[in-house]
């Protein structure tokens, strides 16, 4: 073990560069760095419709999505770095696919309305989608006719009072262009809902502007 003195000679001697010694070294530079291979990204996009619902359906993160995705086309003897296979664009394509799944559910409802429907709301606390062992509001909106029901929106809401529940429900009745289809409003019977003044249902038929039917939620518990 070597000692230094705390001089100022002694180290200014120690930090001082050896020019003997560094014109030794050996440095190698690449001649031509544009020769090199670039790592390029896959270009074959390979995400259907029925994959992409799959991924859904068993709750799969991104991460998971590609580790699984790529194990796969591995097996059945595929170029993997031919193929789509990253983070970024798993998660974009899913949104996309999601979009497009969204709009035909949509268009295909659409084609089938009769002249009169009824809306259901039903305020539920919910685990939140951000924050973990953390519940959030949510307003899951539901339109029927005979034996049909499609949701058409879960919304979070700021708060339970009628005024954002009413809101909640008319925007998403315009969302879906069924405003005019409407004629029935269905929620439990709590003073959010039923209040003459402020509840969500005298509130729609504000925004409606029209009278509407009223039709009590049911809830059947199972033992």
């Amino acid at each position: 073990v070597s000692y230094v003195s705390s001089s100022d000679e002694s180290i200014k001697e120690l930090f001082t560069p050896d020019e003997s010694n560094d014109s030794d070294l050996p440095c190698h530079f690449p001649e031509n760095t544009q020769n090199q291979d670039v790592l390029k990204r896959g270009t074959k996009n390979f995400i259907t419709p029925n994959l992409m619902a799959s991924l859904d359906r068993c709750q799969l993160s991104v991460r998971d999505s590609v580790y699984v995705i790529h194990a796969v086309v591995e097996v059945l003897s595929h170029n993997t770095e031919e193929c789509i296979i990253n983070k970024s664009s798993i998660y974009r394509i899913r949104q996309i696919k999601r979009k497009e799944f969204a709009e035909s559910i949509k268009v295909a409802f659409q084609n089938v309305i009769p002249q009169i429907l009824t809306v259901h709301w039903y305020g539920k606390q919910l685990p939140a989608l951000n924050v973990r062992d953390a519940k959030e509001e949510r307003l899951p909106i539901i339109v029927s006719f005979g034996e049909r029901e499609q949701l058409i929106g879960v919304p979070k809401l700021q708060n339970a009072t009628g005024k954002e529940q009413a809101h909640a429900v008319w925007i998403a009745l315009t969302h879906w262009c069924l405003e005019t289809n409407v004629q029935i409003l269905c929620s439990d019977t709590t003073a959010s809902n039923t209040s003459r003044l402020n509840g969500a249902c005298i509130l729609l038929e504000q925004k409606l502007n029209r009278e509407m039917l009223f039709s009590q939620a049911v809830f059947t518990y199972m033992s």
